[in-house]
């Protein structure tokens, strides 16, 4: 086991960058696998390497039971529970051959099926999570014992069978081996498990001497998969790879808030027949590169090894959508229209503050980021800082109207060009700033009073004969007049000395002379 022979035990690889995570399809060690050494093909970033971490598919599961007193320790109240789990799909480079493929606008939706997955468990923190590197569990290969932190050398034993099991040996408990069997057992139970006399007890070696005391457990697991295969426009959209944050993600938190609305949908809308509920299918998201494209592909598979047909019948639904697929009737498509109206806020709240001060519920206005209305429920409470709805509504926008998205997508952001218009005023050259309002609502007040709550959908905001506006969350940068959503809330001086700075550009722009600095 000191070179990880066992059947049990292999190798994963995955890209340090927190906003690629390529994994290589190779389960060997380290020193087995060229490419680990390697730059990352898929983010191609100069300072990516990756990560290895030995991964342990256990062949069971086993409760934890209290040695003095013999009774199964109840899960829900040990801390021992805590875990983040994901899954991933070994990225091949070039793609995989799906088994069938349709288009739907920018979009491609691909079957593909009897593909392995992994399913991970990595501990508190996910693998090469920059914020917190304590992923992974330490172990004890004298008793299985696991532990988040370093494993003292005196610890419990994780028996699996209870004290009440007099037939734990598979021997007879009436007879003398068995009642010999029974006693040491019962001796053993009382005793904490000690792995000072071997440090080896709590290392794997690799063939080239390199050790680790970390490991994570794994599910390997073969099935179906439906994938989403969406461009993602380097020229024009922000960085898949950002330079300056690891926390904010635009790009990966637009496609994991796309497969979040994709899953609740699938689950929900009733007018497929096909009654899949949240337990049969889950779903992921990873990156790829064709040639000089790239893109993310947002995949569903079903939770059983193998698959039972569902996602086999969910792609025939989406054949039948496709043949016949107008994007001007997208809100009377089946499921897709679901979708669409789910991420557009159809059915958020939020509150907004009337002339007193005073704040209203108001319905059906898209809320910030996820609400119980929209994706918020007990299968994304864990990742809520992950998503965000308008950054998932956009990315279908452009996965279906390509690079005309913007414009259905502008009027339901009246709230960010409504902050804009305040923050506007501020400037004496921008005092008489007014939202540009169109006439179709966004929301609506059913019980208290209104009174001041703009309802209206917001185009642009209209200064000294200029538009100004939020651009989309999507898009790379800002000019004179589009600013960017982020800067708005965090950094609104950015903005504030844009608009000051403008003067010279605007007369420019009002006497029709060109100014080569834009």
């Amino acid at each position: 086991i000191e070179t990880a022979p066992n059947k049990w035990i292999f190798w994963h690889h995955r890209c340090s960058k927190k906003s690629c995570q390529h994994t290589l399809e190779s389960k060997l060690p380290r020193s087995q696998t060229p490419e680990a050494d390697e730059k990352c093909k898929m983010c191609q970033a100069e300072d990516s390497t990756f990560l290895t971490v030995p991964v342990v598919r256990p062949p069971g599961f086993a409760p934890l039971v209290n040695e003095t007193n013999g009774r199964i320790v109840d899960a829900d109240q040990s801390d021992s529970q805590i875990f983040r789990s994901n899954t991933k799909w070994p990225t091949a480079i070039q793609g995989d051959e799906p088994e069938d493929e349709i288009s739907i606008g920018n979009m491609k939706i691909r079957f593909l099926r009897h593909k392995e997955l992994i399913n991970i468990n990595p501990g508190r923190s996910d693998i090469g999570d920059e914020q917190d590197t304590e992923y992974g569990f330490a172990f004890c290969k004298k008793c299985g014992a696991l532990d988040h932190d370093r494993l003292a050398q005196e610890h419990r034993r994780p028996y699996a069978i209870p004290f009440s099991d007099f037939n734990f040996s598979g021997i007879n408990s009436n007879t003398e081996p068995g009642r010999q069997a029974t006693a040491t057992f019962n001796q053993l139970r009382k005793q904490k498990c000690g792995h000072e006399s071997d440090p080896l007890h709590t290392t794997i070696r690799d063939p080239e001497g390199d050790t680790y005391n970390k490991i994570v457990l794994v599910r390997l697991f073969t099935t179906d998969l439906i994938v989403f295969r969406i461009p993602w426009n380097t020229l024009k959209f922000v960085d898949m790879d950002p330079q300056h944050s690891t926390k904010y993600n635009p790009s990966n938190m637009a496609a994991k808030t796309l497969l979040r609305g994709l899953l609740n949908t699938i689950t929900t809308d009733e007018s497929l027949g096909l009654n899949i509920e949240d337990s049969d299918v889950d779903g992921d998201v990873r990156r790829y590169r064709d040639g000089t494209q790239e893109g993310w592909d947002i995949f569903i598979y079903e939770r059983s090894d193998g698959g039972i047909g569902l996602l086999s019948a969910l792609f025939e639904s989406f054949k039948r959508i496709a043949a016949d697929f107008d994007p001007n009737q997208l809100e009377q498509s089946p499921l897709l229209g679901k979708l669409w109206r789910t991420l557009r806020g159809d059915s958020c709240t939020t509150r907004r503050p009337n002339q007193h001060g005073e704040y209203v519920t108001v319905y059906s206005r898209p809320c910030k980021n996820i609400c119980s209305g929209c994706l918020l429920d007990y299968t994304t409470q864990y990742m809520e800082h992950e998503l965000d709805r308008t950054l998932g509504f956009h990315l279908l926008a452009h996965a279906i109207f390509d690079e005309e998205f913007e414009q259905h997508v502008i009027p339901y952001m009246a709230d960010d060009q409504l902050s804009l218009c305040q923050l506007m005023t501020r400037i004496e050259t921008h005092s008489n700033a007014e939202p540009h309002y169109l006439v179709d609502q966004l929301g609506e007040v059913r019980v208290g009073d209104s009174t001041g709550i703009e309802l209206r959908k917001v185009e642009y905001i209209l200064s000294n004969t200029t538009q100004y506006r939020i651009h989309s969350p999507l898009l790379k940068t800002s000019s004179s007049n589009s600013f960017v959503r982020t800067d708005l809330y965090q950094e609104p001086t950015k903005i504030l000395n844009q608009l000051s700075n403008q003067p010279t550009n605007l007369l420019l722009q009002l006497t029709g002379e060109e100014d080569e600095n834009e």
